[in-house]
């Protein structure tokens, strides 16, 4: 008996609108027929209901994109034109109208299948972080000469220290990785159905022949960054099956959740701290319209001196810290990392009182090379 089924059809509508996240909703509609009719009846509203108060705007307006791919019947004359119409939609509704139940639940199963991926993709990257043995200057006011190409000089290290645990996923690096994932899939399920779309009207580039970075290249540089780094990631756990034919670097479709999965359900419901001290950490919302911390501080290091480029860290490039998820991570961890100084006035954080060390830039230029695999 489904035990649903004795429950008022109100309380069952609340029960189904308030569900956490897509991974806990599609479980529900698998194992409940009676939960499941109540979102065939009213699928947009729950979809929408569940996607606003766990997405941020940002990927709210993806996901609607995606419902449309999934539409039946819909077409459009180039790739131009497909984020013509989806470009400064103001419409209060985030999927399209008229969606049919199995399109339904297709999204359904995609935004599921995403948040799987993204809490693997978190809990890998932070697994990796945590690994680190950095080091800073054995004597901290040491300076290095700006002038010189630097490299990593063990005996100028101190001892290594590691950093157990940085905390659960703020709101903002689980949207960053959300915001890619979605990307990804809309390509992906894009070139999928229509991979004979021409680029641009009278272009005789297809889709097929545009990788992801071309697709989305009206983008800002930070958030093909993520698509990168989350891109990556997807290629190590991918199924063989699903890489493109005559390639090892292209996915086709992004990997799916092994049946059953699981992962991470007791990290806290996340959100987004819109204040003052938030905005001192990247953990607001407006942190996700502009570069991570880490991005954003990269280029200062890479200088030798006041506007005189330099070899890159000592010839590392930015994929070296991409691949621990730089791009990805606010600036409390970062600070949790020594890799990053702390806000200016950090002590009004009264929830982080043990981040207040600030290092100078040659000593978080050194710690940053101590890092490098080949250093």
């Amino acid at each position: 008996m489904d035990t649903f089924s004795a429950l008022p059809a109100p309380i069952r509508l609340f029960i189904i609108k308030y569900l956490p996240d897509f991974n806990s909703l599609e479980a529900l509609l698998h194992s409940s027929p009676v939960m499941a009719s109540i979102f065939d009846e009213c699928a947009a509203e729950v979809i929408e209901e569940i996607a606003s108060h766990y997405f941020s705007p940002h990927v709210n307006h993806l996901l609607a994109q995606a419902g449309s791919i999934f539409a039946p019947n819909k077409t459009w004359n180039s790739v131009t034109d497909f984020h013509s119409c989806h470009a400064g939609s103001n419409s209060s509704n985030i999927l399209p109208e008229g969606l049919p139940i199995p399109a339904s639940r297709h999204l359904v199963i995609s935004a599921s299948n995403i948040d799987y991926l993204c809490r693997s993709f978190l809990r890998a990257y932070l697994d990796r972080i945590h690994a680190l043995k950095p080091t800073h200057f054995r004597r901290p006011g040491t300076r290095m000469d700006p002038y010189a190409v630097t490299k990593y000089n063990p005996a100028l290290a101190g001892p290594t220290y590691s950093i157990s645990d940085t905390g659960p996923p703020s709101w903002v690096e689980t949207q960053r990785v959300l915001r890619a994932l979605w990307h990804l899939l809309i390509y992906y399920e894009l070139r999928s159905i229509m991979p004979s779309l021409q680029s641009a009207p009278g272009d005789e580039t297809k889709l097929q022949d545009l990788d992801y970075q071309d697709f989305w290249m009206h983008l800002p540089v930070w958030e093909t960054d993520e698509m990168e780094c989350v891109n990556k990631y997807m290629l190590e756990i991918a199924d063989p099956n699903s890489l493109q034919l005559g390639t090892s670097a292209q996915l086709s479709r992004l990997p799916s959740a092994p049946p059953g999965s699981e992962l991470e359900s007791s990290w806290p419901t996340m959100t987004p701290q819109d204040d003052n001290i938030g905005s001192k950490w990247g953990q607001s919302q407006e942190a996700t319209t502009r570069k991570s911390p880490a991005s954003n501080m990269f280029p200062a290091l890479c200088l030798r001196g006041p506007n005189i480029p330099s070899q890159i860290l000592g010839g590392a490039t930015w994929e070296s810290f991409r691949r621990l998820g730089f791009g990805i991570w606010d600036l409390k961890r970062m600070c949790r990392l020594e890799m990053m100084s702390a806000p200016f006035d950090p002590q009004r954080d009264s929830t982080a009182p043990s981040l207040r060390e600030t290092y100078t830039m040659d000593n978080l230029k050194f710690t940053w090379m101590s890092i490098l695999p080949n250093k």
